[in-house]
């Protein structure tokens, strides 16, 4: 840059000096003609370092105006003022939290509700296309995780809604693994239009919702309830029989050993 600075000084100075020294018409014209083509030169290339733009290793450059869109990665592009604008889009990898529990927990397929916390690691896919995809759905906040939380979060409450609904909760709590493979393959085909890439899902939380969340005239929160009942109601007898099991064999054992005293001690007395 300094070197075209010194080339157009260099120029300007050229075109000048020679009718300055009072050389004469014929000779001063030619200087003065290659002064101004160093000059002119010169004012180009300071003019292409000032306007030219380079991406970093993690973003890409999006260039619209004149010439239509022209994507940019790794690399760089000449944005010449009033005639283009360029848009910086991350391609960082972005973590977005999705929170579903009490009154907007998820329901299961056996109308029960789940407390869901997950995290979805996600990112503006490397592609040309992908990136001005992501120019376009999110401009200058490509690299926003709000701003990408505002624009697909709602998908991304759907998807979990959408697979909870298919399983009963003790099978989405037995394998969340699967759960979570699931959400990422219907999540990745709704985020596809906006240039992102779902790298991975984690299923941090999952448990059952608190019944006092619940809402009577809710028809899925009455059925839940009904079921919840169901199952603490058999969970209850069934302890409570195997209790009575339990004493019952206890004090059978215990009769039958002290028979087996008793018996020992007439036999010994006998043989006394």
């Amino acid at each position: 840059m300094g070197f075209f600075v010194f080339l157009l000084l260099l120029g300007i100075g050229v075109a000048i000096a020679p009718w300055m020294l009072g050389m004469q018409k014929l000779t001063a014209m030619f200087w003065s003609i290659g002064g101004v083509v160093v000059a002119a030169i010169s004012l180009v290339f300071i003019a292409i370092f000032q306007w030219y733009q380079r991406a970093s290793a993690e973003e890409a450059l999006v260039r619209t105006g004149m010439g239509g869109s022209k994507v940019i990665i790794d690399g760089g592009i000449t944005v010449f003022p009033f005639l283009h604008k360029v848009t910086r889009v991350s391609l960082k990898v972005m973590k977005l939290m999705c929170v579903r529990e009490g009154p907007d927990a998820l329901i299961t397929k056996d109308y029960l509700r789940s407390d869901v916390h997950s995290e979805f690691y996600m990112r503006v896919g490397a592609t040309p296309e992908q990136v001005l995809n992501a120019a376009r759905s999110f401009g200058d906040n490509s690299g926003a995780e709000d701003a990408i939380d505002n624009k697909v979060g709602e998908k991304l409450i759907s998807a979990l809604r959408s697979v909870s609904a298919k399983h009963e909760l003790a099978e989405l709590h037995s394998d969340r693994e699967s759960f979570a493979s699931s959400v990422q393959e219907v999540v990745s085909k709704e985020i596809e239009p906006n240039g992102l890439i779902l790298e991975t899902v984690t299923i941090s939380r999952l448990d059952q919702t608190d019944p006092g969340h619940l809402n009577d005239n809710n028809v899925f929160d009455a059925q839940g309830k009904r079921k919840i009942t169901e199952i603490t109601t058999a969970a209850l007898v069934a302890r409570n029989a195997l209790e009575r099991s339990a004493e019952l064999a206890t004090t059978e054992k215990n009769v039958s050993t002290r028979k087996q005293v008793l018996t020992m001690q007439q036999d010994q007395a006998f043989a006394e």
